[in-house]
């Protein structure tokens, strides 16, 4: 019996070792993912596999962008989206990195209870009514083992016009 509560506890530590070790991976990709937008190390992708709609809004000096990712082309898996004000990169906002399960894209279908979505929103703030934000999006395939991703730019003049 004490052998059994011994071989428990062994499992108890490794797995909480485990989900340490991928809270820490998910913090050094946001943070790696953070420094090649303030780096603008990024290059404009030709092509989305989606479309987003920003709504750009005024509160006081500063303003508020919600930025609404939807209609995708194909299914996404641990789908991770980070956006920042590149004048200002010290704004950053990000979804998908503290889901316990990922964020999962099946197109026209949504369970949330399953982990299904068919829209993701973010949401974050700027200062400057000329500012540009870059948007990264990164997923993987069903098989879990190709990540894509791409990048883009809104430009906060243009969006709040319109």
């Amino acid at each position: 019996m004490k052998r059994l509560m011994q071989v428990i506890c062994a499992v108890f530590l490794l797995c909480g070792c485990d989900g340490a070790n991928e809270h820490q991976q998910q913090q050094n990709l946001l943070e790696q993912l953070q420094t090649q937008l303030e780096n603008r190390s990024f290059s404009v992708s030709d092509s989305l596999p989606f479309q987003y709609d920003v709504e750009i809004s005024q509160e006081g000096e500063s303003y508020s962008y919600v930025l609404v990712i939807d209609h995708f082309e194909h299914a996404m898996y641990d789908v991770k989206v980070v956006g920042m004000p590149l004048q200002e990169p010290s704004r950053l906002c990000s979804v998908g990195f503290e889901e316990e399960a990922g964020i999962q894209i099946i197109p026209n279908q949504e369970d949330v209870e399953k982990g299904y979505y068919s829209s993701i929103t973010l949401n974050g703030t700027f200062t400057s009514s000329d500012d540009v934000v870059g948007v990264v999006i990164q997923w993987k395939d069903v098989s879990g083992v190709n990540t894509y991703q791409r990048y883009w730019e809104i430009d906060c003049a243009s969006a709040r016009s319109s």
